[in-house]
């Protein structure tokens, strides 16, 4: 890489006192390691070690180099720190879209989840009676989708509801273990204590009531060897006529436990996998989600795709 510098006055400690301040200008090229191989050398370069210095007088003349080598004294220790910032600023902006993500935390999305009476297990709960999520897109490709959300509880238990339109449901099955769920149409549930996902709590479910529950930790380290605690999660599956269904309930003890409830409030991501089509065990899915992460491309495992569920004590 080579970096120009333009001064007008340029300050130089000069060996052979050949510098000509009529010049209306000059460009510096410092090389800290000049290429050895003959035909990419310039005529007439000096080296002095690992550090060359060259000089160009005349933009018609772009490579015409002193003959001995000088020291440029005139590198401003702002301009030096100021080039490192906006080197910096662009590379990780450029290299990496979800570093931005991660520090956006805006939980101005919220679902209120309101309390009932104490039910006998998910399916007494009466779910048309239940507020509605329908907020669902397909953010990296501007579609709505038709997902519905819905959410309430008793004071004990969490109870879910996930409705899936889907003419094509595909789910991988092999060995049966819960990594395959990845590779299969679901919903997905994560919850976390606060934006640095530190760790975060992940709920995959597929239409054959399969769970991929893990431990993670930011960015995607994932702990797939861990499980939701025993006894704390139950979830129920079946068919509809346009697709499927995902419902279950999760403890308030549990997320206590895991110190993602935080007086009533947890900081949850909602999301869907939907499998378009599966060969050889390796699926091909569209991501849509309750928040925009604001990402180049889809990813749910940032701090911005989170909101709020608000449990309502009235």
């Amino acid at each position: 890489m080579f970096c120009f510098f333009n001064f007008k006055n340029v300050l130089i400690e000069q060996k052979l006192g050949r510098y000509n301040p009529t010049l209306p200008l000059f460009f510096y090229i410092h090389i800290q390691k000049f290429p050895t191989i003959d035909s990419l050398r310039p005529p007439n370069y000096a080296i002095d070690g690992l550090r060359t210095t060259f000089y160009i007088a005349d933009l018609n003349n772009f490579f015409a180099l002193s003959k001995a080598t000088f020291k440029i004294t005139i590198f401003s220790v702002m301009v030096h720190r100021l080039s490192i910032t906006i080197f910096c600023i662009f590379f990780y902006s450029n290299t990496n879209p979800t570093v931005m993500a991660q520090t956006d935390n805006d939980l101005s999305n919220t679902y209120h989840v309101v309390k009932i009476e104490p039910a006998n297990g998910v399916t007494a709960v009466d779910w048309p009676s239940v507020k509605k999520l329908m907020t669902f897109r397909y953010h990296w490709e501007s579609v709505e989708d038709t997902l519905v959300f819905q959410g309430t509880w008793d004071g004990i238990w969490f109870y879910f509801r996930f409705e899936v339109q889907d003419e094509n449901i595909l789910v991988y099955h092999s060995t049966e273990h819960k990594t395959e769920v990845a590779q299969s149409d679901r919903v997905e549930i994560f919850f976390r204590k606060d934006a640095k996902l530190n760790p975060y709590y992940c709920l995959e479910m597929d239409p054959d009531k399969r769970i991929l529950d893990y431990a993670t930790m930011y960015y995607r380290q994932y702990n797939k060897g861990w499980s939701w605690p025993p006894g704390h999660l139950q979830v129920d599956t079946g068919r509809l006529k346009n697709g499927y269904y995902v419902q279950g309930k999760i403890s308030i003890a549990s997320l206590k436990e895991l110190d993602v409830w935080n007086n009533g409030k947890v900081q949850t991501g909602l999301y869907r996998g939907n499998c378009i089509s599966l060969k050889d065990g390796k699926a091909e899915l569209r991501w849509s989600c309750w928040i925009d992460p604001r990402t180049e491309n889809p990813d749910f495992h940032v701090a911005s795709s989170f909101g709020i569920l608000d449990f309502m004590d009235q």
